[in-house]
């Protein structure tokens, strides 16, 4: 295991199984939020999505105003909507029954980045907005893929994608060159689509990539990174069935961070790098709990992990807070939870996107002190 001083990043995590993915920004954080000190505020980004609509990606720009991509299982499309400081703008990106396992970044000027899935084609494609038009491209287009995409750029604001192969049951990496798509092959895991999956991409400030993944065939937790020498792959946690779900990190050392799923204890699990060994700890132990996590890190050794709760149907926070990880529930209203993409601001105090399963409806919500603003809903109609 390699250590690299970490400058900036911006990762991707993608939930699966054709329900879910997610992205994630981490910016500064001194600050972590005490439940008692969370005022919730909750928007309706998007009403009737349809049963599986949803993998809301979610970024914070510049002035933290909110960015989330998403699928509408309904119209078949991604859209895109984010918040301009006065009003909610929705765009259609892609029409055609693409947008599936979306995962959004925003570049230095603000404009957004995202990866997805071509359902209709099977193929992997990344769209980026720039001179107010949005520039859609077929990344690959080999058997079917793009299942679980993660976005992130790099220093150069370069795109670079994980994705799994449908066809080969293989975790693949694109990166564009400036010129072209570099595609390579990370290793074989499986092809077992039936149960929700996730994928993680971070970039570390020399431009390589790092990824959390599942692998089926035992069931195992795999953690890869590539350097001068090549790819390097390894198993994080191999202990019973871990890592369906999983959320990956970069800290100001370089060192992977990984928030992940125990699908036989249904528990939410946290492993860390050290330097010389992994750091396992328990998130939350408490019925069926680790769906769709999203992990960020911020400065101060803060970490932030937001995630589903099956069992009660709710979206769950967890912080650490020094010495444990405390949690709370965010919303438990119409099976909430589904699809989670957090963010945390300059402040330290965490946004989420994510989807409501009963209502099937996208939802944004943000963590505010009483004098913030109170964002008006956006539900559009059809």
């Amino acid at each position: 295991m390699r250590s690299v001083r970490c400058r900036t990043y911006r990762t991707g995590l993608l939930l699966a199984g054709l329900i879910s993915f997610c992205l994630m920004i981490g910016g500064p954080a001194a600050w972590a939020a005490a439940p008692s000190e969370c005022s919730w505020q909750f928007t309706t980004v998007d009403a009737g999505i349809g049963e599986y609509g949803g993998f809301t990606s979610l970024a914070l720009d510049a002035q933290e105003h909110p960015h989330i991509a998403y699928f509408d299982y309904v119209a078949l499309a991604l859209l895109y909507t984010h918040w301009d400081g006065a009003q909610w703008q929705v765009e259609t990106v892609d029409t055609g029954g693409t947008g599936a396992f979306a995962s959004l970044a925003l570049d230095a000027d603000n404009q957004p980045h995202i990866s997805y899935y071509d359902g209709a084609n099977g193929d992997l494609k990344y769209a980026y907005k720039s001179g107010g038009v949005w520039h859609k491209e077929i990344v690959d287009e080999t058997g079917n893929t793009g299942y679980y995409t993660s976005l992130a750029l790099d220093g150069l604001e370069r795109p670079q994608i994980a994705y799994l192969s449908v066809t080969s049951g293989s975790v693949l990496y694109a990166r564009w060159d400036g010129t072209k798509w570099q595609k390579e092959t990370i290793e074989a895991v499986g092809t077992d689509l039936d149960t929700v999956r996730t994928m993680s991409l971070a970039v570390d400030n020399q431009n390589y990539p790092h990824l959390s993944y599942y692998r089926e065939y035992d069931a195992n937790l795999r953690y890869a990174y590539k350097d001068a020498a090549g790819w390097h792959k390894e198993t994080v946690d191999s202990t019973n069935d871990k890592g369906k779900n999983s959320s990956l990190a970069l800290d100001a050392n370089g060192y992977p961070h990984i928030a992940y799923r125990d699908s036989t204890g249904n528990h939410l699990l946290y492993a860390r790098w050290t330097g010389t060994a992994w750091e396992k700890t328990s998130v939350d132990a408490y019925g069926d709990v680790g769906w769709y996590p999203s992990l960020v890190l911020g400065a101060q050794g803060a970490r932030y992990v937001a995630y589903r709760d099956l069992d009660n149907g709710a979206l769950k926070f967890a912080y650490w807070d020094g010495s444990a990880w405390q949690r709370e529930t965010v919303d438990n209203h119409d099976n909430a939870g589904g699809f989670v993409s957090l963010a945390i601001d300059a402040s330290g105090r965490p946004h989420i996107a994510y989807t409501r399963f009963d209502s099937q409806s996208a939802h944004y919500a943000r963590c505010a002190s009483p004098e913030s603003r109170v964002y008006l809903p956006l539900i559009r109609r059809r």
